[in-house]
């Protein structure tokens, strides 16, 4: 039966034509024994006034009882209701109660609360769900600072741990806390914040919203600089491929000259000519020209492979890799290059039996790198130390690479993952733009962080 006015205005009536009765009742048995006390000469009347005694008490004690316990009845259920409790059970008064509309309406509504419940439950999981797949981060606070929704990535974006009061994130992102501040009730901006001591450019949106006469601030941000690199990278397919084209069809002309030069060496049955057959000046020319060419086609072959090395990343085999045994086969690799160069490497898990759906072959290959560039790095270094660790964190699994290298100048820190860019001379520039990729292929990401001369770390970012 729905709790509806009409079924109010119903058990209201219950409830009174029930008081009254009892009232009635009350009072004549009270009309009654006022009359036989007034007569209580006639001494056949006395046990008439003890049986009238005692229903009088009777029905004062079923009237108090019926008003208590309706009272504590409904006092119980509004506690259930203030404190979430939706599974009483009032069905247990009917059997004691004529007033079984008031109980079952109860039961009901307690019923139809827990649904509500159940149902919100379930909204909020859902919604959560979204929220820690999106791609951008999301905060939500009321007008008193308490934070309401702050999802994976804001944690990410913001390289911080979820708080639960917006004032607590101006020490830890600073320049994002004034930025916000600084906006009114709805604007959209880009903005340069340095997040410790890396450069980020997000598209901020901040929007008001009046719930239940109370304000409610929701931000959103995303790296602007992130979607930049991987249009980058989409650009440097594309050239690369155009130019591997290129560069093989250039080939072709400059082999044919090799195999030219060589003829020239050689008579009509192919027997090489005898030396007076030839001027020293030609000898000269023919033998420069050939390792001219063989050199320029080393060298163009070795850059073409480069080039493919970028855009024909392969799809990852995705399973399930256990990180102490990915650092395991890493760390066998580089030992001995290690000890050549007298570095400490130590591999740490924080967390036992830590796992990560990965492809093993490529996420060593990016580790492979990455310890590299860092044994190049403290190559002049006093002590040198790389650290490879992984511990979880805000829903991520995360693997670190430190050492205590030169470290990275601020204004390379932005280019150091773009194809064919290098810091060390001889460098290739390809390492770590195809980690970059391979990150990518794995729905992660890699980022730097690097104080000259002290130390440099690099991020590698495993979704759960």
């Amino acid at each position: 039966m729905p709790f509806t006015g009409e079924l109010k205005n119903m058990i209201y009536k219950k409830f009174s034509y029930s008081l009254l009765l009892r009232l009635f009742f009350l009072l004549a048995t009270l009309t009654a024994l006022a009359f036989v006390i007034v007569n209580i000469r006639n001494t056949n009347w006395i046990f008439t006034t003890l049986t009238l005694t005692f229903l009088v008490l009777l029905q004062v004690y079923n009237l108090v009882h019926f008003v208590t316990k309706t009272n504590r009845d409904y006092a119980r259920f509004l506690i259930s209701v203030k404190n979430g409790d939706y599974i009483s059970n009032y069905r247990s008064s009917f059997k004691d109660s004529g007033y079984k509309e008031f109980y079952s309406s109860l039961t009901e509504v307690l019923e139809l609360f827990r649904k509500v419940k159940i149902e919100k439950e379930a909204q909020f999981q859902y919604l959560r769900q979204i929220m820690r797949q999106l791609n951008v981060g999301v905060i939500a606070f009321d007008r008193d600072g308490v934070i309401e929704v702050m999802n994976q990535m804001a944690t990410r974006l913001l390289r911080t741990i979820k708080v639960d009061h917006w004032d607590k994130l101006k020490t830890k992102t600073p320049e994002f806390y004034e930025i916000i501040n600084s906006i009114n009730k709805k604007d959209k901006r880009l903005a340069d914040v340095i997040i410790k001591g890396e450069k980020k450019q997000f598209l901020i949106e901040v929007n008001t919203v009046l719930l239940i006469n109370k304000e409610h601030k929701v931000v959103t941000f995303q790296n602007i600089k992130s979607e930049v690199e991987t249009k980058e990278i989409e650009a440097w397919h594309k050239l690369i491929r155009t130019m591997a084209h290129e560069i093989m069809n250039s080939l072709t002309p400059i082999t044919s000259l090799t195999e030219t030069s060589v003829m020239l060496l050689q008579d009509e049955k192919g027997r090489l000519k005898q030396l007076k057959e030839l001027t020293e000046k030609t000898i000269s020319n023919l033998s420069t020209a050939l390792k001219t060419i063989q050199s320029r086609t080393n060298g163009l072959l070795e850059f073409i492979g480069n080039y493919r090395k970028l855009t024909r990343v392969p799809t990852p085999k995705m399973r399930k890799i256990r990180i102490d045994d990915l650092f395991k086969k890493t760390e066998t690799l580089m030992a001995v290059e290690a000890k050549k160069q007298n570095v400490t490497m130590q591999c740490k898990v924080f967390q036992k039996n830590l796992t990560v759906n990965a492809d093993s072959g490529q996420i060593e290959q990016v580790l492979i790198n990455l310890i590299t560039n860092s044994l190049a790095a403290v190559e002049n270094v006093i002590s040198p130390k790389i650290i490879i660790s992984a511990f979880a964190k805000d829903e991520s699994v995360i693997i670190e690479v430190i050492d205590n290298g030169v470290g990275i100048n601020p204004d390379k820190v932005d280019k150091i993952f773009i194809p064919f860019f290098s810091t060390k001379p001889l460098g290739t520039g390809i390492g770590l733009s195809l980690s970059k990729q391979i990150m990518k292929k794995h729905k992660g990401d890699i980022e730097v962080f690097s104080i000259p001369g002290e130390k440099t770390t690099f991020s590698l970012y495993f979704p759960l």
